[in-house]
């Protein structure tokens, strides 16, 4: 089996919601990016339970279960997943959350573009599938505030272990000690993890998911690529275009250029015969007026 590029860490406490997980992992599984692994990281007590959903769901031979100690403590269920990755990059997945169709496709592309070490990716907060909420205005400080959502693509050397004596589990967290041990980072603009928001967390503006989905339809679509090459085909033509005109006033620029050196040269001439002309005529009274003087002498004798 060829070894992944991406391992999704997706773990599942026991009050989660099946439906709400059944939508994570599907969301992973509709990826347009292929090279990886989703590993689903669960309680001893849930692994029957969550064995059979992926068999129900068909879930393909991607997706695998990992199970730690009967616990709640979310950073044990991820450090147990962490173990046995074997992507060279990894993305935690909260289980009630969704990642739109090209989040790890766009995600990888752009730690490739900025050789990054990690990526953070924009989120978008929902609800249930008619509720979706716009970012908070002003800065969110996500070192600082635990309700605040965290989305990275990260080098799984860099990744973990977590602390296991600190919960509730939050990715920021590892922030601090993640940017003290890389040397880049990227930051994906387009909002492709979706974070679902509990009934409690509701301080945001509401607004229309079907609205969103439209505004954002370039990078939810399947095809994006290709809308994108569009896009870099017209920039490409237009950056030609500049290009030309930039040429043809270049080239105007060193014609204008050569007829001011030009008349520059005729001025100076100009002023050269009109130094020795101005000579010339000194010279030529100076004469005359002796001439004229050596007259009057001979005159008066």
């Amino acid at each position: 089996m060829t070894t992944p590029t991406i391992t999704v860490i997706v773990s599942s406490v026991p009050q989660l919601n099946g439906e709400s997980l059944r939508q994570c992992l599907t969301s992973v599984g509709h990826q347009t990016f292929a090279s990886l692994e989703c590993l689903l990281s669960v309680p001893q007590s849930q692994a029957e339970q969550t064995n059979r959903l992926l068999s129900e769901q068909g879930f393909d031979s991607r997706f695998k279960l990992c199970t730690a100690a009967d616990s709640e403590n979310e950073a044990i269920l991820i450090n147990t997943a962490l173990k046995i990755a074997q992507g060279d990059f990894v993305l935690i997945l909260g289980a009630n959350d969704l990642l739109a169709p090209t989040c790890l496709d766009s995600a990888i592309t752009c730690r490739n573009d900025y050789n990054a070490d990690y990526v953070l990716i924009d989120v978008r907060a929902f609800q249930d599938a008619r509720t979706i909420y716009a970012a908070p205005a002003g800065q969110v400080d996500i070192l600082a505030s635990p309700r605040a959502a965290v989305a990275l693509l990260c080098r799984r050397e860099l990744l973990g272990p977590f602390n296991e004596r600190v919960a509730p589990f939050h990715l920021q967290s590892a922030l601090v000690r993640l940017m003290a041990a890389s040397h880049r980072a990227a930051r994906l603009i387009s909002p492709l993890y979706l974070w679902r928001l509990q009934k409690t967390d509701s301080s945001l503006l509401q607004g229309s998911l079907e609205r969103f989905m439209d505004e954002h339809a370039e990078i939810y679509s399947a095809n994006w690529k290709e809308i994108m090459a569009s896009k870099d085909s017209q920039i490409h033509e237009l950056t030609n275009e500049l290009a030309a005109n930039y040429e043809a006033l270049k080239h105007e620029n060193e014609m204008l250029q050569s007829k001011f050196d030009q008349l520059s040269e005729k001025h100076q001439n100009l002023e050269e015969h009109h130094a020795r002309s101005l000579s010339s005529i000194k010279v030529t009274g100076i004469h005359l007026l002796r001439a004229i003087f050596s007259r009057f002498q001979v005159t008066r004798s």
